[in-house]
């Protein structure tokens, strides 16, 4: 029979892990060593973003996000070489959004890959704006992203759901080759434990019988089969 698999809930069930990750924290400067007028600013703006995160409030949350947009905008606008300046785009791109301001944050996370583009939050911005493609059918743009979250993810898992996710897109516009690609990728990638190897495995085997391959499709599909009994 066949096997349906929802595109929005599955990418953002699977890439959950990743998106609710807390980004690294800034480094603290020691004030022995250096006065650093731009280190109290950002300090605030970042005390108002984790503020607003805990709140269980909307309306508090909501506000608590605005505020700390205020403060994080002010803060790039005069120290736009601060040491923190990456985190603060990333603070601030999460406040517009979670406020609301979803546009807004978009360009903060465009930002980020423009001005950091091997940063520590690379990753992460680059699977925000993927996800919001995805998310808006807007599947030839996601995969781009998706394929520079690949190159960037520092962790297997993150890696795995990136190129995925990048095949799963190219799927969805018609461009099987390029689909059929990023799954082998997953496949064979031989870092463990690869929780989107069976998916990988299906999706291939399901795009190779469409197109009568079924001498390469049907050991795949018994694979997916085989590890399904397993896990029962």
């Amino acid at each position: 029979c066949a096997v349906k698999i929802p595109t929005v809930i599955c990418l953002l069930a699977a890439g959950a892990a990743f998106a609710q990750q807390e980004p690294p924290r800034a480094l603290p400067v020691d004030p022995d060593l250096q006065v650093d007028p731009g280190q109290d600013f950002f300090q605030h703006g970042r005390n108002l973003y984790e503020r607003a995160k805990r709140s269980t409030n909307l309306d508090e949350r909501v506000d608590g996000f605005v505020r700390a947009a205020e403060v994080l905008s002010r803060y790039i606008n005069q120290f736009p070489k601060h040491p923190n300046a990456e985190y603060a785009l990333w603070y601030l791109g999460d406040s517009y959004y979670l406020s609301g301001r979803q546009e807004d944050g978009k360009r903060c996370y465009q930002a980020l890959l423009r001005d950091h583009p091997q940063g520590v939050l690379a990753a992460q911005a680059a699977f925000r704006l993927a996800a919001d493609h995805f998310n808006n059918r807007q599947y030839a743009l996601a995969a781009p992203l998706f394929e520079k979250m690949a190159t960037l993810a520092k962790q297997p898992a993150d890696r795995h759901q990136a190129l995925f996710n990048a095949g799963y897109s190219y799927e969805l516009q018609g461009r099987t080759r390029e689909a059929t690609d990023y799954y082998r990728i997953v496949i064979a990638d031989p870092d463990q434990p690869n929780a989107l190897l069976s998916r990988a495995q299906l999706n291939l085997g399901r795009l190779l019988a469409r197109a009568e391959k079924l001498q390469e499709a049907l050991p795949l599909l018994d694979s997916v089969v085989m590890s399904r009994s397993d896990a029962d």
